[in-house]
């Protein structure tokens, strides 16, 4: 809501909430390691009143508890305990009622395993356990009050991205073509929740040697289907940060490249007719 901002210190110091308007720090963060470091996950709510603000290397050997604070009072909900390993990123669902938290951790004798667990926020207790293998979850988008999609850094597996269910942990449906789209953090859902955008980094091109070339992409899907509504082809720049416009027809798109693409994102073709040699030209 424009609200609120979180803000720290350049050297990983006391991060705290402000007060946009007042300008006045409200709150300062906390962790039960004592703080939150700038480099950690940050998430509100839909309606500003929660926020989840938590280090990304919680501990591998140990569960800390995660902290969520109600924005109107500055105090924390109810714990969040049992969810060990490096935390990659989090999410609330549209209604606040449930987030997710998504880390990776390694198993003995074995490659490190994506988990993604699902907490109900009134109790503090836990909804489901997602698990995927040989993978970690790189970022997640709520579409509702309970699914969202958690996308992988895929290596290599040739695995879809999912998306789930969070009450009960499982696959909800698929998206068309999202195999080997690897890891990426750009993610953004249109403001009616109709379309998702995410930017990750494939391997579709190939070298003179043979060898694979990355090949950056951008791929909206129709959130009720999972079917791909345009795919804006290869980039030269990594993409880092996605965002909508307000009435859903430009998407923008910031690389690494140091530039920002406005796409124009026309609506789906009721019926699709043969251009002549004219129109061709």
């Amino acid at each position: 809501n424009g609200k609120y901002m979180v803000a720290s210190g350049a050297n990983g110091g006391g991060a705290a909430v402000w007060d946009v308007d007042a300008g006045l720090e409200l709150f300062a963060l906390t962790s039960s390691q004592g703080y939150v470091d700038r480099s950690g996950i940050i998430a509100f709510s839909a309606d500003s009143n929660k926020l989840i603000a938590m280090n990304r290397y919680n501990s591998r050997e140990q569960a800390f508890p995660i902290p969520v604070w109600e924005m109107e009072t500055g105090l924390p909900l109810p714990s969040l305990k049992g969810q060990k390993g490096d935390f990659t990123c989090a999410g609330f669902s549209t209604d606040g009622n449930i987030l997710t938290t998504c880390a990776y951790f390694y198993p003995p004798n074995g490659s490190q395993v994506a988990e993604a667990w699902s907490w109900d926020l009134a109790t503090g207790k836990t909804l489901s356990r997602v698990q995927v293998p040989n993978t970690q979850f790189m970022s997640i988008q709520f579409l509702d009050h309970r699914l969202f999609v958690a996308f992988t850094n895929n290596n290599g597996q040739n695995q879809n991205q999912k998306i789930y269910d969070a009450v009960t942990g499982g696959e909800a449906r698929t998206l068309e073509g999202s195999a080997n789209i690897g890891g990426g953090t750009a993610l953004a859902i249109s403001p009616d929740r109709r379309l998702l955008a995410y930017a990750g980094q494939g391997y579709e091109r190939f070298g003179p040697d043979g060898r694979p070339i990355a090949g950056k992409k951008i791929i909206i899907w129709e959130v009720a289907s999972g079917s791909i509504r345009h795919d804006l082809g290869s980039m030269e720049g990594q993409v880092t940060s996605l965002a909508f416009s307000r009435d859903g027809k430009t998407l923008a798109s910031g690389s690494t490249d140091t530039t920002v693409y406005l796409w124009d994102l026309p609506s789906k073709a009721l019926k699709a007719e043969a251009l002549k040699p004219a129109d061709l030209d």
